[in-house]
């Protein structure tokens, strides 16, 4: 399957347009395109291959999108129809909320996970499909042929809450996404969300509780902060490549 630039560049514009509420100003074709098209060591058939790996990683970054879109829609008609003085989420309602939930972080990984695949060919000329084994062997590379990037991940790293921590693990040990597949569930929880108030607000609780976030929030700075990382790490690239031809 051959894409040129418009055909990839068209897919941030339908993304934007479908979900512009959440972010926006998508353009993940468009930075992918010009990492692999900037690349000068690569050959015609793997700037093809990656290609595809952008698709795909769009195609993630829609499902990340979607879920997320139908759980603040779930969240919206089951608050309607609570007191939200002391709302109860349980059963049904709790069950189709961590679905979306979940399903927009494990969307947020596989596509970070996808477009790793072009990022360890432009870096390492490797074959690896993770993107927590990528960014780790970036922010141990000793040389100075990934500057930008590299302050751009240590950077990030130091938020406690960006999706780059939550989705790679730290010192906390599991990423959120490892959490999720192999030990526990989202916690979700109502509580009131300032001093005086009789309302209260849903929050999300990660790492036991050490992290506790307005639910809403969150869920739209997760899915903002996964597609600005995309974008991010494919222009870093691109700028240590000139810098490196200096």
């Amino acid at each position: 399957m051959w894409l040129d630039r418009n055909e990839l560049v068209s897919l941030d514009l339908k993304l934007t347009s479908d979900y512009g509420d959440i972010i926006p100003k998508i353009q993940i074709g468009y930075d992918l395109f010009n990492l692999i098209e900037h690349n000068t060591s690569i050959d015609t058939e793997t700037k093809i291959n990656l290609k595809e790996k952008a698709v795909i990683c769009h195609q993630k970054i829609k499902m990340m999108l979607f879920a997320e879109k139908c759980a603040i829609e779930n969240l919206n008609e089951f608050e309607v129809s609570q007191n939200m003085e002391m709302p109860c989420l349980f059963g049904d309602d709790e069950t189709t909320l961590l679905y979306h939930t979940e399903s927009t972080i494990l969307f947020a990984r596989n596509a970070l996970d996808v477009v790793a695949t072009i990022f360890h060919c432009m870096a390492f000329h490797e074959r690896n499909d993770s993107f927590n084994k990528f960014t780790k062997k970036i922010l141990k590379d000793e040389n100075d042929k990934f500057i930008y990037l590299k302050s751009y991940l240590c950077e990030i790293d130091k938020l406690d809450t960006h999706a780059f921590r939550l989705l790679c693990g730290s010192e906390r040990g599991r990423s959120l996404r490892d959490q999720i597949v192999h030990q526990t569930n989202i916690k979700l929880e109502y509580d009131e969300y300032k001093e005086g108030s009789n309302k209260e607000k849903l929050f999300i609780v990660l790492y036991k509780g050490e992290i506790v976030i307005c639910y809403r929030e969150f869920m739209r700075n997760f899915v903002m902060e996964v597609v600005e990382m995309i974008s991010s790490i494919s222009q870093k690239f691109i700028l240590d490549e000139l810098e490196n031809q200096l």
